[in-house]
């Protein structure tokens, strides 16, 4: 897709292998019997907690959005991380943007107006739990909207299978 447009298609697919990467940054930090998993807690109001795996894959999937998709918006539930901490950053990737090619057939795929997108991240749905060690109720979220209305999204478990 030229333009200021983007492809459907591509959008859910970086969505879907960030989200997956993420997932591994998320057990990178911390996984059962290893890591600290409350490492760089801290409280972002009204019993809110955020940790470095918070932080590390937000930044990882912003970063890696904007490189592959510069006109979009993107909001992340941990909100503008530029001056937090000294967190290491994972550098950004470019997604594959043909993870979804053998599902999505090209002729089904749409050309989205840019300034419409905005993709949504959580990178750690369930901090509470991570924090607590209860690494099976936590996931990753990606969401994608076009001119306000849910469009598409991406969900990693990134513990899956491991209990």
């Amino acid at each position: 897709m030229g333009g200021n447009f983007v492809s459907a298609k591509q959008l859910t697919a970086a969505a879907a292998h960030l989200a997956f990467t993420a997932s591994i940054i998320l057990r990178d930090v911390a996984s059962p019997g290893s890591g600290d998993s409350s490492a760089g807690l801290v409280d972002k109001g009204g019993g809110d907690p955020q940790t470095i795996a918070d932080r590390r894959a937000q930044r990882f999937i912003e970063n890696s959005f904007k490189a592959a998709f510069p006109m979009v918006r993107i909001v992340g539930e941990e909100g503008d991380l530029a001056d937090v901490g000294s967190d290491s950053i994972d550098p950004p990737i470019a997604p594959d943007l043909t993870c979804l090619d053998s599902d999505w057939p090209d002729d089904q795929d749409r050309a989205l107006p840019a300034e419409e997108v905005c993709v949504w991240i959580d990178p750690l749905d369930g901090t509470r739990e991570y924090t607590l060690g209860r690494f099976q109720y936590v996931c990753v979220l990606i969401g994608v909207s076009v001119s306000g209305r849910a469009f598409s999204g991406a969900l990693c478990e990134p513990y899956h299978g491991l209990y």
